[in-house]
């Protein structure tokens, strides 16, 4: 079933990244019918449980949100609707040292990717090479990936992992916080970046994105219990309940 999956990957999902500026936090506005009913499945939708953010330090919505101007390029595919990309930047909002013309110039190539909540890893593709800055992968769009069964019929998907840094198999056991593998730029990915969405099923073509909501984390410098951050938004796990488990986180 897997196999057949990398095939669907190939030909029908994951939008490319496209790095712009960041506008200011929102949540819904009446935009037009189709975004007013997905901002309020987003606003409204309960998980069935809160998941951590899947990495440590601050990093920065790139995409995320209900609102199209947040999210366009995600809601171009039902599964990933509601799908976030993150990304690490600098004091000076800077994504890269240098020119960033290596992959090593990112500040987010090669940090560690956490579980988001206990579950079952029911997928993995590992293998696929990382893209150079602004070249993307557009014949193997996911890149390298890990498909995560939670309670409650929801499915976690880490994607643009990088290669051969993916330490969990299929049918195993995770813990929330525990080490999965590292930030890459594998597949249809203009810059090293996160990757994150939840799905109802862990079959793309089958399934429809699901909004997350994250807990005990800050937004903005903000303490939050419980929320779902916008593009724009700068998102840390609240320090005192940060957990890591597993691997060593660096390389």
């Amino acid at each position: 079933m897997f196999k057949r999956l990398k095939v669907v990957y190939i030909l029908l999902v994951f939008a490319s990244i496209c790095v712009a500026i960041p506008l200011p936090l929102s949540i819904c506005a009446n935009n037009g019918d189709e975004e007013m009913k997905r901002c309020l499945e987003f606003n409204n939708y309960k998980n069935a449980e809160l998941y951590q953010l899947p990495f440590i330090g601050k990093w920065k919505v790139l995409w995320g949100g209900c609102k199209k101007q947040d999210n366009i390029y995600h809601q171009e595919a039902i599964e990933q609707r509601f799908a976030y990309d993150f990304v690490k930047a600098n004091s000076r909002g800077s994504y890269h040292r240098g020119k960033g013309r290596k992959l090593q110039d990112y500040y987010s190539y090669g940090e560690p990717v956490l579980a988001p909540a206990d579950g079952i890893v029911v997928g993995v593709v590992d293998g696929i090479e990382d893209s150079l800055p602004g070249r993307p992968n557009k014949y193997f769009i996911p890149g390298n990936l890990i498909i995560i069964a939670h309670k409650g019929g929801e499915f976690s998907y880490l994607a643009h992992l990088k290669p051969y840094s993916i330490v969990v198999k299929k049918n195993q056991e995770v813990k929330r916080g525990q080490f999965l593998a590292r930030c890459g730029n594998s597949g249809n990915s203009t810059i090293p970046h996160i990757h994150y969405h939840l799905a109802d099923k862990p079959v793309f073509q089958e399934g429809a994105g699901l909004p997350v909501t994250f807990g005990d984390f800050l937004s903005n410098g903000k303490y939050m219990e419980s929320g779902k951050p916008v593009r724009g938004s700068v998102v840390e796990n609240a320090s005192s309940q940060v957990m890591v488990m597993g691997s060593p986180l660096k390389e």
